[in-house]
């Protein structure tokens, strides 16, 4: 028979001691969603940033696009009117005035580099760089042979070895046509790859970028940054692009100078046929999701070792290791909340960001078409588009500079755009300051410039004793602005629609506003009503 000491001796020992067992196991399963929960944080940020990434260069590409189309259309505009300067019944002018003229038509393009006329052997008759013209011809020169050929074609190209200077160019070319048809000669209108990079100049994404630019012939025509026109020709748009992508997409490629993995968007033309690639480099994406992951996994070994420390006092006092637990749980959910506020507003951010710059080139792009459809020439296109860019630009100085909150004085507003013709005149602007938003700022800048280069050009401001008077109210909610025009000429009712007309019908009406004018004889009046 056993003794009762041998029965105790025998007898199971519990498998947990003491309080600070659960506790450990609580600090291991603690440790363990920790370093999930940030490495599915990070998942997610990286599948963000990626996302957003191709976003930007697929706009940007577009954007890219369109920009280069409306230099090739500026581009076409000096041609045309370079021919109707130099040729007359089957003859192209060779003397020093029209020299003079075509030296002047591209003086007032800021793109446009050189003009040449030739004739129908190759031979330079006529340039805006020099006169006498010299002895030149480009009969063996692509865009003399595409011309040549197809009395339709636009040729664009890049021209590395400029015979005339030590310039590389982007030279664009058409057919001169003779009275029955046949080749005359050629009309050859160069344009800086500097003219093209401006626009990446002030394109400000968060990442680095890399533009190419191609030909329809899929020839490289420019790259930013800029490299060697010998590493310019190794870059082929069809070897860069996948197959099946269309006129526009987003691929992932090695960047075809140096290897470096990019996100690419892809956009082309079906206007003139040039194409566009914007690139952004894989680790400049993933280089803000990895300092975050860096930032996360510090915080997470700073909750480890607070996990740890509670974990030792509370094998001395359970009840304390439960307040320290439960602080504990209480922080981790307030930074996890706030990672995922910052998340989210971060997004948020960008999607507003592109929603601009997309409405905001929408803008410009539908001022630029109507004004070159309303515009008689070219000079009256180049200071009708440029006013109303002007007036749209301010505009969006003003409400960026108004900070968060986005609201734009109304006295500001209408005194930037009047005090160019306050010198000499006399306008009288009248009523308290009133705040507006953004769009309805961007809408008012643009009717208050179409009435005051109206009246500079027909009305008040066109007379020496010529007065304005501006002046507003707000009732029941609606702003009420009145233009009165005194002691100017004779009002006429205008014969017929343009542009201006259209501004004015247009602009207010997304706001539910509207401008009434009336053709007094005596000086037009224009009633603004914009509700607020």
């Amino acid at each position: 028979m056993r003794s009762g000491r041998d029965i105790t001796a025998t007898a199971p020992r519990p498998l947990l001691r003491s309080p600070s067992t659960y506790l450990y196991a609580l600090l291991a399963a603690a440790v363990l969603g920790i370093g999930t929960s940030v490495l599915v944080a990070s998942a997610r940020d990286r599948a963000t940033e990626i996302a957003q990434a191709r976003d930007v260069v697929a706009t940007l590409a577009a954007i890219f696009t369109d920009y280069t189309d409306r230099l090739l259309e500026t581009a076409d505009l000096v041609r045309n009117e370079a021919v109707a300067i130099t040729v007359a019944e089957d003859a192209i002018a060779r003397d020093a005035g029209a020299h003079r003229a075509l030296a002047g038509l591209a003086d007032r393009s800021p793109h446009v580099v050189s003009i040449w006329i030739g004739d129908a052997a190759g031979d330079a008759l006529l340039t805006s760089r020099t006169y006498p013209t010299p002895a030149l011809n480009a009969a063996d020169r692509p865009y003399f042979k595409a011309v040549r050929d197809d009395p339709q074609a636009l040729h664009i190209a890049l021209l590395p070895d400029n015979r005339f200077v030590d310039e590389v160019l982007i030279v664009t070319a058409r057919r001169i046509a003779a009275d029955d048809g046949g080749f005359l000669g050629f009309s050859q209108v160069s344009l800086s790859p500097e003219s093209i990079r401006d626009l990446v100049a002030t394109t400000r994404v968060g990442y680095p970028i890399s533009i190419y630019l191609f030909a329809p012939t899929g020839e490289t025509l420019l790259r930013d940054p800029p490299v060697p026109v010998a590493a310019l020709a190794s870059v082929e748009r069809d070897a860069l692009l996948p197959a099946g992508i269309g006129r526009r997409g987003v691929f992932e490629a090695p960047c075809p100078l140096d290897g470096t993995p990019m996100i690419f968007g892809y956009a082309a033309s079906s206007v003139t046929g040039i194409a566009a690639t914007i690139g952004i480099p894989s680790a400049a994406v993933l280089a803000g999701s990895r300092s975050r992951l860096l930032v996360n996994t510090l915080a997470g070994t700073a909750m480890t070792l607070a996990l740890a420390l509670l974990a030792v006092l509370g094998a001395q006092a359970v009840r304390r290791q439960k307040a320290y637990a439960l602080d504990l749980e209480t922080r981790v959910e307030e930074r996890t909340r706030a990672l995922s506020q910052a998340l989210a507003e971060k997004t948020l951010v960008l999607a507003e960001m592109g929603h601009r710059v997309k409405n905001a080139f929408a803008t410009v792009q539908a001022v630029h078409r109507m004004s070159m459809r309303t515009a008689g020439d070219f000079e009256s296109y180049d200071r009708d588009f440029e006013g109303r860019l002007g007036a749209l630009a301010a505009a969006h100085v003003m409400i960026a500079e108004s900070g968060p909150q986005e609201r734009v004085s109304l006295r500001a507003l209408v005194s930037g755009e009047l005090d160019p013709y306050a010198s000499g005149a006399g306008i009288a602007i009248e009523g308290e300051d009133v705040a507006l938003d953004g769009g309805r700022a961007v809408a008012l800048a643009l009717v208050v410039h179409e009435l005051a280069t109206n009246a500079v050009k027909h009305g008040a401001l066109s007379a020496a004793n010529g007065r304005v008077a501006f002046a507003w109210r707000v009732e029941a909610g609606c702003l009420h602005l009145d233009w009165r025009e005194i002691d100017g000429p004779p009002v006429v009712p205008p014969s017929r629609r343009g542009f201006g007309s259209r501004v004015l019908e247009t602009s207010l009406k997304p706001h539910g506003g509207s401008v009434a004018l009336d053709y007094a004889p005596d000086g037009l009046v224009a009633r603004i009503a914009l509700p607020l």
